[in-house]
């Protein structure tokens, strides 16, 4: 049966969201993610935070958090009111679950989360975590389309789910049975930055055409919540039709906008302890969720000097307690831009450590190429893009670095959700043509060099686009 509409889910480390794709009328729109905001409170927001809290037993009255779609509510907390409620009582806040899935060093069905916390009551898993992410965001799907009169059947769906590029096939299994538990069958894992890629052809309508030829690779970076993905890929003509064949992915770099916030809260840390301030473990916790808040609100309003940090304590007295500072601007640009992001158009040394990489990866293709220096270019509170010395042999940066924890733009949160919608039409189109005797469908694997597949059957998108497809 072919499906009638597609969905994009991008589960994020910081944050998901959901949009769909009408594959009759064509139309497609962002889906508005019904959540709590407090007891007995639900309002609808364009992303919903990956945060379960977990609350005390005599936390809140009974039944304080009713969702639409059930009165009772579940025992964990999710979303918005989650994150805000976690920065007060830190202990009781899960955060980062989709890191710990490909983590060599845990169970990810063992429940560890809070990390480190000795609550008493039961703890999530990180698998469990994905679950409940996955299921809120189906069941807030259903119900918002229901209130505007537009009734569903998922079986009728393509539903494609955005995975780190880097996932190990442990992460990608438990991520396919996480969203399979929550209620939405057998979904197509698409890997995030090729879901990047096709936001970005999107957005470029048919320009796109004259940004990359036969022949480029294009490096695609992708600095999300808790990983740093990096992808290349290839454009090479196939009888006048363009084909892109993602050829590297980087290794699994567990760095991005958790890390950020951890070497801010160190930096914030080490300031208040020089005015006679220390801090314990529980009040450290809060200060990582403080610096996170003060850093996404220094980035969206760059006329802000500097944002307040407040730091709770245990007790019923917290105001009484709680330890007040700044984040200024020069800190934050120092530890992340400088720290995370230092320049390096000076160094000939990077520039050579780039060039023995790629030759890694493409046995000395590129050996006589010039190689780019890539710097960091800070243009606006948005974004963040990487430069490149404009020169048309070598190897191309395509500005679209997505950066959901650094800058909390609202665009870049939705950027997977528009490339993944993509994949939907891909497939339909594909079918059409294939029912009309032409070009068969390709097998949904992504191949590497060697025609070795990274993921099994209905598990990953190949790269693939035609001469007609702009949109």
């Amino acid at each position: 049966m072919s499906a009638r509409f597609s969905l994009a889910i991008d589960l994020g480390t910081s944050n998901s969201a959901i949009a769909i794709a009408d594959l009759e009328s064509g139309e497609t729109r962002i889906i508005e993610i019904a959540q709590i905001l407090g007891p007995n409170q639900i309002g609808e927001l364009p992303t919903l935070p990956s945060a379960s809290y977990i609350p005390h037993s005599a936390e809140f009255p009974e039944s304080s958090f009713p969702l639409p779609w059930n009165d009772v509510g579940e025992r964990a907390i999710i979303g918005q009111f989650a994150r805000e409620r976690g920065a007060l009582v830190p202990d009781r806040l899960a955060t980062s679950a989709k890191s710990w899935l490909s983590n060599p060093h845990i169970d990810p069905k063992q429940r560890i989360l809070p990390w480190r916390s000795d609550i008493a009551e039961e703890k999530l898993s990180p698998f469990e975590c994905s679950r409940l992410y996955l299921q809120h965001l189906r069941d807030a799907f259903l119900h918002t389309e229901r209130a505007h009169g537009r009734d569903w059947d998922l079986s009728e769906a393509e539903i494609v789910v955005t995975v780190p590029a880097s996932f190990d096939e442990v992460a990608r299994s438990l991520t396919a049975e996480a969203a399979k538990t929550a209620g939405l069958g057998d979904v197509t894992l698409l890997e995030e930055p090729q879901a990047a890629f096709y936001a970005w052809m999107a957005q470029m309508r048919r320009e796109w055409r004259n940004l990359i030829a036969d022949g480029d690779i294009v490096l695609v970076c992708d600095i999300g919540g808790g990983t740093a993905d990096f992808s290349l890929i290839a454009v090479t003509d196939v009888e006048g039709r363009l084909e892109l064949e993602r050829v590297s992915v980087g290794e699994h770099i567990l760095l991005g906008g958790d890390n950020m916030d951890l070497a801010l809260a160190y930096a914030l840390n080490a300031k208040l302890e020089a005015t006679g301030k220390p801090l314990d473990s529980w009040q450290f916790l809060a200060l990582v969720h403080a610096a996170s808040r003060a850093k996404i609100l220094l980035f969206d309003d760059v006329g802000l000097a500097q944002a307040p940090i407040a730091v709770p304590s245990r007790g019923s007295s917290l105001l009484a307690k709680t330890v007040s500072t700044t984040l200024d601007r020069e800190t934050l640009e120092q530890v992340v831009l400088d720290g995370f992001f230092p320049g390096v158009l000076e160094d000939p040394r990077h520039r050579e450590h780039l060039r023995d990489r790629l030759n890694r990866n493409f046995g000395g293709r590129v050996a006589g190429r010039e190689h780019p220096a890539v710097r960091r270019d800070q243009r606006d509170a948005e974004e963040l893009r990487v430069d490149l010395c404009q020169r048309r042999d070598v190897i191309r940066i395509l500005a679209f670095l997505q950066v959901f924890k650094l800058c909390e733009c609202r665009v870049d949160d939705l950027l997977n959700c528009r490339g993944g919608l993509g994949v939907g039409r891909r497939r339909r189109q594909h079918r059409h043509r294939e029912r009309g005797g032409g070009r068969r469908l390709e097998d949904p694997a992504v191949r590497d060099r060697d025609g070795h597949g990274h993921c099994p059957p209905k598990c990953c998108e190949k790269l693939y686009l035609n001469e007609n497809w702009s949109r």
